[in-house]
This record gives structure tokens, sequence and C-alpha cells, in this order.
């Protein structure tokens, strides 16, 4: 994930490619907590799914 933000992607598909795929088979789901110059700000979505990381969301 910090390598997405450092690329400067705001706009992120969860899925293998992006994460790998520690349970082949299983659907996963994700959940971030992210802490954006003392802004905080939770995600969660199913594998296969995009998050906005630009909108805040708390």
């Amino acid at each position: 994930m910090q390598q997405l933000f450092n690329a400067g992607e705001t706009l992120v598909t969860i899925n293998n490619n992006n994460f790998g795929d520690p349970a082949v088979g299983f659907t996963k789901h994700f959940a971030a907590i992210v802490n954006n110059n003392g802004r905080v700000s939770h995600y969660a979505c199913q594998e296969g799914q995009t998050i906005n990381f630009s909108e805040a969301s708390s």
C-alpha cells in the first residue's frame, strides 16, 4: 500500500495483482486506517473492488 501511495496512486483496486494471493480460492477483504498529514480515514472493501483514497472518510 505504501508503495502505491508513494507512486502517487489514489485509486487502488484491491486484487491479487496489487497484493498477492495468500489464500488461493478464498475471497479476501481489505481494511485500512490511513493517516494523511494528521487526517485519519477508514476504508474497507472486498477483493476486486476499488477504493478512492483521495476521498476522506472518517
